[in-house]
């Protein structure tokens, strides 16, 4: 490595570390050359260096050289905590990252499976990580000095102390299941499996306790007895219930699930156990993921992504947003797929 090597590397880690913040102007080349020792020549080529990698920009005469550490790219990196990708969450991601893009950052997916993972969270560094989203509650808390938008977060009694982009799950299940009410179904039962909440007394998530209250406004009888919690993913749980309901509930014509994943599950599990899931007995999702022939609910996943990324853009910049929490509206869709009875 040369000199005027070494001297450009010192100069940009001086620039990394925030020596000379951002719009600033730069020392002349008298200086540098003053500094470092060399001729004015050389300084101009250092310069010119820095200038090509991003970190200056050449003002006009009286003007000067420029700090632009802003050029760099990214210019910032976002931490998505997730559980796991699903194709659901997958969607979310790529909306985010689209809208990170448009503000030169990018974002870093972390899904929490490790058992450290409460740990390697209080490491986080705000000099690292300009922003966190937060998907499905898996942020047991807030690391100090860093915003967080939440997604998906099923909590209403914590939504004023929070920023969050979400659906209105629980009339997002309500018009589900009035929707399904008015095919004149009556025998319905219910899945959920992997939208548990985890930190709040509510045993099920807010879209089922939309399908419970219009099942109670139709005068359903036995909803609890009709709703199957299954263990989140797992394929043989969901098959011992289904056969337990049914066997319990044989003249079952609809079920209602509380995603997509939970329907395919199901759809699984009735093709290997020979049952009319899909066919006689109707299935429905939520979130419009799956390749199944069922109606289910638009969340717009990309939607909140975006809307998520750009709040927690303005979060970070300083802003204060009129609005902390934001919502995205849902739709029934493929109810070409949902019979009468």
């Amino acid at each position: 490595m040369n000199k005027s090597e070494h001297i450009c590397n010192i100069l940009i880690a001086e620039l990394q570390a925030g020596k000379y913040p951002d719009r600033t102007r730069f020392p002349s080349e008298y200086l540098l050359a003053d500094r470092f020792q060399i001729n004015k020549t050389t300084a101009n080529k250092i310069v010119s260096n820095l200038v090509e990698k991003g970190f200056l920009t050449r003002g006009g005469r009286g003007v000067g050289t420029i700090v632009t550490l802003n050029n760099s790219f990214p210019e910032g990196i976002f931490l998505f905590l997730c559980r796991e990708l699903t194709p659901y969450v997958s969607r979310i991601l790529m909306g985010a990252q689209q809208a990170a893009l448009q503000q030169r950052c990018l974002i870093t997916p972390w899904p929490h499976f490790q058992d450290n993972f409460k740990e390697n969270l209080k490491l986080i560094s705000p000099k690292k990580f300009k922003g966190i989203l937060n998907i499905q509650n898996v942020l047991p808390q807030e690391p100090d000095g860093i915003p967080v938008v939440h997604i998906d977060w099923d909590h209403p009694d914590q939504k004023n102390q929070i920023c969050s982009v979400t659906n209105n799950n629980y009339e997002s299940g309500r018009m589900m299941m009035r929707e399904i009410l008015n095919h004149n179904h009556r025998n319905i039962l219910i899945f959920n499996t992997s939208r548990f909440s985890y930190f709040s007394p509510e045993s099920v998530h807010s879209r089922i306790r939309g399908f419970m209250d219009e099942m109670k406004l139709a005068e359903i009888p036995d909803i609890s007895a009709r709703t199957a919690l299954c263990v989140p993913h797992t394929l043989c749980d969901v098959s011992l219930k289904l056969k337990s309901l049914l066997r319990r509930f044989p003249e079952t014509t609809l079920i209602a699930t509380d995603s997509d994943e939970t329907a395919e599950l199901l759809w699984t599990a009735a093709r290997h156990d020979n049952l009319s899931v899909g066919d006689s007995i109707v299935l429905t999702g939520f979130g419009n993921c799956a390749h199944l022939p069922i109606a289910s609910v638009e969340q717009y996943p990309e939607q909140i992504g975006i809307q998520a990324a750009d709040l927690l853009q303005s979060l970070a910049n300083g802003k204060e947003e009129i609005s902390r929490q934001k919502e995205v509206p849902a739709k029934l869709v493929h109810l070409e797929y949902l019979s009468y009875v």
